[in-house]
């Protein structure tokens, strides 16, 4: 008997009027026997305050992530999509559960500030950046070494299609692929990944554009592989 899983989604974009049979069946499975509930947005709406706040029941004015950038008063510096934990003031679920019960395993992929987090599994984007000028593509993960066993199986992670003009469904699928083995592999107890690829469609081709239901239909698609193994 496969075990149990808590999984949380951030399928950024994924809006209400999407839940419908012929354009996501799987999501529309999951809400014969599921509930639909809304929550309130904050302030300001964007990934690293949003996802800090999910995740720490905070508001970005509590728990610090007042944006995807930051401006240093001492450097006089905006840096943007810092990834270090450190930088989130407050605790998160993953903190509150091992005070709780130091057995239970979590795991988050590619959802922002969570290098060197408290969780035990960890996947997320941080490009290698030489003084020349270059940058080689890489993910930091927990354990050392996951992202390149994974690597290994699946191929590396291409950044191209995570963010920026050629930002694809690739993305989505390699962390989809990748959630399966984790899955697998670790049988974690509560589980988060995000799954991006929405965004920049609605952005490129518009909310009722052909290349938008596509996009929908593939993050069903990914759903779909995510819930057949659980």
């Amino acid at each position: 008997m496969k075990s149990k899983h808590i999984i949380i989604l951030d399928v950024v974009g994924l809006a209400e009027g999407h839940l419908r049979k012929d354009l996501t069946p799987n999501l529309s499975k999951l809400l014969e026997t599921g509930t639909l509930l809304k929550i309130n947005p904050v302030f300001p709406a964007v990934t690293c305050a949003v996802q800090t706040s999910m995740l720490s029941g905070f508001y970005p004015d509590e728990h610090g992530i007042t944006g995807n950038g930051l401006y240093d008063r001492s450097t006089y510096k905006v840096s943007f999509w810092e990834q270090p934990s450190s930088l989130v003031l407050k605790p998160r679920i993953w903190d509150l559960l091992k005070k709780k019960k130091s057995s239970v395993k979590t795991a988050v992929l590619f959802w922002q500030n969570i290098m060197f987090a408290n969780s035990d599994i960890i996947i997320t984007p941080a490009p290698l950046h030489t003084e020349d000028g270059k940058m080689t593509e890489w993910c930091y993960s927990k354990p050392v070494g996951l992202y390149e066993e994974i690597a290994n199986e699946i191929g590396e992670f291409n950044l191209m299609s995570y963010w920026g003009p050629f930002a694809s469904y690739k993305s989505s699928e390699w962390i989809t692929k990748s959630v399966c083995l984790i899955l697998e592999k670790f049988k974690p107890n509560l589980l988060f990944a995000y799954l991006p690829h929405l965004d920049y469609s609605f952005q490129r081709f518009g909310p009722d554009s052909p290349e938008v239901l596509n996009d929908v239909r593939k993050a069903d698609e990914f759903i779909g592989n995510i819930v057949e193994e659980t």
